[in-house]
């Protein structure tokens, strides 16, 4: 035990680091000075195609990406880079470019499971830039400290209810960065029907999404990019993974968590009130949204 409190506090003090991945003369390169500046570790991939191998490396803190948004091979090395099990959705991956990035690419990014983009020049932003950063490195090693792959439940691989928490707060700081929505959808099956819609949801969720387990025959989604229309799309479209499994299911959805700021903690316990609803009004539809009328 002491150990691990030791290891902890090393983490904590030691400086933060940050792999940067494409040429050198690219919008990453003006981050690069100013990350030096603030006392961070910059290691440097001058191709996109070493990342994945330098951040197995040097295990870094953030990962950023110099990429146009319109470049689909960004998006792929991002998708990449979160589903590669020795660097983990928990390392932020930002792009770094000197073009307006649209709304489309905001949301094709946040699927991809970037967290931001920074569009130099910075000028007068370094210190939001800097501010952004840290936040998502404290992000990083909270995750690092809680060890969230292990938060998992042993039948489903599906998150358990602390590990599911953890990504909410990760998914509500990337919806928040890319100016887009973000949703939590309670699912409710029935209770002989509970591990079979636990596989459904394991093989079939969208990588973008984060799932877990909630409770007895319960589970949520947490789902960014994914207005109020979405959130009810998105329970649609697991009840067709599960064809004859009576589901119940609940939600709370913004269309902008910039605008409209929703707690990772208020919406999971949000949506998981809507289902309640749902489950008790036997008549009435199989999908409540948490501030719908009762009826």
């Amino acid at each position: 035990m002491k150990s691990s409190r030791a290891g902890n506090r090393a983490a904590r003090l030691r400086p933060p680091a940050a792999l940067i991945a494409g040429g050198r003369e690219g919008a990453a390169w003006d981050v690069e000075g100013i990350l030096a500046r603030r006392g961070y570790l910059v290691f440097r991939a001058h191709a996109l195609s070493g990342a994945v191998a330098l951040a197995r490396r040097v295990r870094p803190d953030v990962i950023i990406l110099d990429a146009a948004p319109s470049d689909p091979g960004g998006l792929a090395l991002s998708r990449e880079l979160r589903g590669d099990r020795e660097v983990g959705v928990s390392t932020p991956v930002l792009v770094a470019t000197r073009e307006q990035p649209t709304p489309r690419q905001h949301r094709d990014a946040l699927r991809a499971g970037t967290w931001g983009f920074l569009t130099s020049p910075l000028g007068a932003a370094e210190e939001e830039l800097v501010a952004t950063l840290d936040t998502f490195v404290l992000a990083k090693r909270e995750a690092d400290r809680a060890g969230l792959e292990s938060l998992r439940d042993a039948g489903s691989g599906l998150y358990d209810v602390r590990g599911l928490a953890h990504r909410a707060r990760e998914l509500t700081l990337q919806a928040f960065h890319h100016h887009a929505g973000l949703a939590c959808v309670a699912l409710g099956p029935a209770t002989d029907a509970e591990e079979r819609f636990a596989r459904a949801l394991a093989s079939g969720g969208r990588q973008s999404d984060a799932i877990g387990r909630t409770g007895a025959a319960e589970f949520a989604v947490v789902a960014p990019g994914t207005d109020r229309g979405g959130a009810v799309k998105l329970a649609e479209r697991f009840a067709r993974l599960a064809p004859g499994v009576a589901l119940r299911a609940g939600y709370v959805a913004v269309g902008n968590v910039r605008y409209t700021p929703l707690e990772p903690k208020n919406m999971l316990a949000h949506a998981r009130r809507a289902l309640r609803l749902a489950q008790a009004e036997h008549a009435g539809a199989w999908i409540r949204a948490f501030d719908e009328p009762r009826r």
